[in-house]
């Protein structure tokens, strides 16, 4: 199943989770993975949101949506061994892929929060989310701050995005 998603084959995967959930619905990991290819199938070849897919993008928030609820109910320990504290991440991102920037900023600042759960490149990625959302919300000085720790954690990511933050949110002199 691992080999699909890595190949993006997302309808090959697709019964291979749902028959894992047919066994036990509340495994973590094959909900997390349904929701996200629910997702991914709402998704156009080169990665743009199909409009008329917007009910199975939905769908797939609900899954991933769920099973984020069910992280608080996982060892910590074991779910930071396997990556399940990305999920803030996934669905932060997939809002904002989507333009839904006030669901991406909850969950991305989830994400932010869940810092020592989290491997040093995924805490990158959640900030530079999180600052790209901000920027998008028209929210310049507030992504500054996230950006710059982003980019003292060596994101050239958060670097770049800093400088057009600190430069939207410079007062244009007259």
């Amino acid at each position: 199943m691992t080999a699909y998603l890595e190949a993006k084959n997302y309808t090959a995967a697709k019964p291979i989770v749902d028959r894992v959930l047919r066994s036990d619905p509340m495994d973590f990991r094959a909900n997390y993975q349904r929701g996200t290819i629910l997702v991914a199938l709402a998704d156009g070849p080169t990665g743009e949101p199909r409009t008329g897919l917007r009910s199975q993008f939905e769908s797939g928030q609900g899954v991933l949506d769920a099973t984020a609820r069910m992280l608080p109910r996982q060892d910590p320990t074991c779910a930071k061994a396997k990556g399940f504290y990305t999920i803030y991440n996934a669905i932060g991102w997939n809002y904002l892929h989507w333009r839904q920037y006030r669901d991406a900023e909850r969950y991305l600042l989830q994400g932010k929060a869940a810092k020592d759960h989290l491997s040093s490149d995924d805490y990158v990625r959640v900030l530079n989310n999180l600052g790209y959302t901000l920027l998008k919300e028209n929210r310049a000085k507030d992504s500054v701050a996230i950006l710059k720790e982003g980019k003292s954690l060596g994101s050239s990511v958060s670097a770049n995005l800093l400088d057009i933050a600190q430069a939207l949110a410079t007062p244009a002199k007259r």
